[in-house]
């Protein structure tokens, strides 16, 4: 068996947290780890930073600290913190009606439709009515247009299903509308860079190098004959099909997609979500004040998601940890999102932990995956 070098540091008393993150190294299940980071941060100081294993399946390129990876879903996590750093600037408030920002959205049912709805999968756009194609997802206009005229699935407000990747465009454009800027570029000058965070939306060519390949699920979860699923849900996914392995291409990459694309290591997601588990009080550049993080943290929907099969507590951009999985520790208050493979960003004000962690062979899972339980248990034992 291959032993595998665990690279980086971790501070006093968090010593096993290494034994953990290596043992995902040594399943013998389909969540044996490739490559791999672990970012986490406590009280404002980085106490872990961890990688190890290979970019690629061959083994011929080492994982590095600057190895960064497709997030999926984590990426929603992302662009809340963008929405939520509107809010706290005064340019929007959760209660808007989307079409004071987007008039054209307003339009076929949709009228009422707040940017709450949109940022809880409660607007009723969970897909797209009329056909789409897998690389139409890369035609910001045209999905932006087609997602505007459309008549919503249910009433907003009435009906919660997750909106997979609905909603990085729907979040998105009111971004850019009310910012001038695309998720990526705002992401970029507001956020990512006074934190000195490698993380992306859209990633530049000059940063492919640092992207490890992504590689499908070993076991996949068997989609149900769309023709036997509600007409919402048989758009969300099956209009298109998601290919797991789509990130793995430069045109992919470099697109705006602000529910599904993200690019970054576990250091940049951490950095993004430690000023938010610090309550504004970080010595690091403090995007969000208390106030809008209760804000952005307020629950907007906790009924039953269709799409996750379960009660889920939405809030705006991403979810709280009350689910039975435990994603993010003990911690119901904590927040953060996950992404289909396993990668996760989050925060526990009340500990002032966030941690990040990304991976390149994905899990099948939708919510959760098998490889995080023992490093955050292991994270959590370690400040106790």
């Amino acid at each position: 068996m291959e032993k595998i070098k665990i690279s980086g540091t971790v501070a006093k008393g968090f010593e096993s947290v290494i034994e953990a993150y290596e043992s995902n190294f040594y399943r013998d299940d389909i969540y044996k780890e490739l490559g791999s980071s672990l970012s986490v941060y406590h009280k404002g100081k980085q106490v872990v930073d961890l990688w190890a294993g290979y970019k690629d399946r061959e083994k011929t390129e080492l994982w590095t600290k600057d190895t960064m990876i497709a997030l999926y879903s984590t990426t929603k996590g992302i662009t809340g913190l963008c929405m939520a750093l509107l809010v706290e600037r005064g340019l929007v408030n959760y209660s808007d009606l989307v079409s004071k920002h987007w008039p054209e959205f307003g339009q076929n049912g949709k009228e009422n439709t707040t940017i709450s709805h949109i940022m809880s999968h409660q607007s009723g756009n969970p897909g797209l009515r009329e056909f789409t194609l897998l690389d139409e997802l890369m035609n910001w206009d045209l999905i932006c247009d087609r997602l505007a005229r459309q008549a919503p699935y249910w009433k907003s407000g009435e009906f919660t299903s997750y909106h997979g990747w609905t909603v990085g465009f729907l979040a998105g454009e009111i971004i850019r509308r009310v910012s001038g800027k695309t998720v990526g570029d705002f992401l970029q000058s507001e956020i990512a860079k006074p934190l000195d965070a490698k993380v992306f939306v859209g990633l530049p060519e000059n940063e492919h190098i640092n992207v490890a390949t992504l590689y499908k699920p070993l076991t996949q979860h068997q989609l149900p004959d769309l023709i036997t699923l509600p007409n919402f849900l048989a758009s969300a996914v099956g209009n298109p099909v998601l290919d797991a392995e789509s990130p793995n291409r430069k045109e992919w990459r470099e697109a705006e997609m602000p529910a599904l694309n993200g690019h970054s290591n576990a250091e940049g997601l951490a950095k993004l979500y430690n000023p938010l588990a610090e309550n504004a009080k970080s010595e690091s550049f403090n995007y969000l004040s208390s106030q809008t993080i209760d804000k952005m943290t307020t629950v907007a929907s906790s009924r039953l998601d269709a799409m996750i099969g379960s009660p889920v507590d939405w809030a705006h951009g991403v979810t709280m940890n009350t689910l039975d999985l435990k994603l993010y520790g003990e911690n119901k208050k904590a927040f953060g999102h996950s992404g289909w493979g396993g990668s996760f960003g989050c925060a526990d004000r009340e500990n002032r932990i966030a941690i990040g962690y990304v991976c390149n062979q994905m899990g099948p899972d939708t919510v959760g995956d098998a490889r995080t339980p023992r490093l955050i248990k292991a994270i959590y034992d370690s400040i106790k």
